[in-house]
């Protein structure tokens, strides 16, 4: 199974709204449209794509969706931070795809992508916003058996136009 992580891009830092309300700033924006068209431009398959429910990852999300016809789409409560990875990890396993996207937040995807390829779970990776990675893994996806592929910036996918 394919496993691509992408953080959010920029968002709003607006006290007023609520946490789950934060949307991309513009910037945000450009760094969803950088994605969909580095992925796009890279043939990417991507069967299902599995989301935060909060704003700004939905909206990071929907480039991605709409650049590559990508119909399997469902929101998930657990790639909101302080979830519990192995529940996504079942979440994942229950869905049987090849390939998947998953859109959220740090530290969780950090603390995903430690889980699926080191044994002691301690590996620290930083996602920064608009930063996409690639998992291979088994299927089902265990714990400490995938391998990191690769792990691009938004700013990195622009250079390579």
């Amino acid at each position: 199974m394919l496993i691509y992580l992408l953080r959010h891009g920029d968002a709003a830092q607006n006290p007023s709204l609520h946490d789950r309300e934060r949307p991309l700033t513009e910037l945000g924006q450009q760094q969803a449209e950088t994605v969909a068209d580095f992925l796009k431009r890279s043939h990417t398959s991507i069967n299902a794509i599995l989301c935060s429910p909060l704003q700004r990852a939905r909206e990071m999300a929907a480039p991605v969706q709409r650049h590559l016809d990508i119909r399997n789409f469902r929101l998930s409560e657990y790639l909101i931070p302080g979830n519990d990875v192995r529940q996504l990890l079942a979440q994942i396993n229950a869905d049987s795809v090849e390939s998947v996207l998953l859109v959220g937040h740090e530290p969780l995807l950090g603390e995903l992508t430690s889980l699926l390829v080191t044994t002691a779970n301690d590996l620290k990776v930083e996602f920064k916003k608009g930063t996409l990675a690639l998992i291979e893994a088994g299927s089902p996806v265990r714990e400490a058996q995938g391998v990191l592929k690769w792990l691009v910036t938004a700013e990195h996918m622009e250079q390579v136009k």
